[in-house]
């Protein structure tokens, strides 16, 4: 099984070195028990609820768990509102110092770009 890290974005959460460890060991398991060396973490079946998927499209964010989501839409209402949000009302959401206030809007408003190959 191979894991390619070509950005560093915490795709997954673990609280530590032994659950990532026993995390990556699940996975591998998973790949080598269907044999197809393939193993995506995308739910399959119905999808999550729309509170949901706005909570893991914040958390995908580097620094932003799932309580900073949680206050992130709580105080603005919604995925749009977060992107639209100034650099000081960000400031104001407990837990959000100046670097992620900065980082948030350059991740969200910025234009995408595919990485070369």
């Amino acid at each position: 099984m191979y894991v390619t890290v070509l950005i560093p974005l915490p795709i997954l959460h673990s609280d530590g070195p032994t659950d990532t460890v026993e995390l990556l060991r699940a996975m591998n398991q998973l790949v080598h028990e269907r044999g197809s060396g393939h193993f995506s973490l995308l739910t399959k079946g119905h999808a999550p609820s729309l509170a949901r998927t706005h909570r893991e499209v914040l958390e995908i964010i580097p620094g932003l768990g799932p309580a900073l989501a949680r206050s992130l839409l709580s105080r603005f209402g919604s995925l749009q509102g977060v992107i639209a949000a100034g650099h000081d009302e960000l400031m104001a959401v407990a837990g959000i110092g100046t670097a992620r206030a900065g980082q948030v809007p350059e991740i969200l408003r910025s234009e995408y770009r595919a990485a070369k190959r």
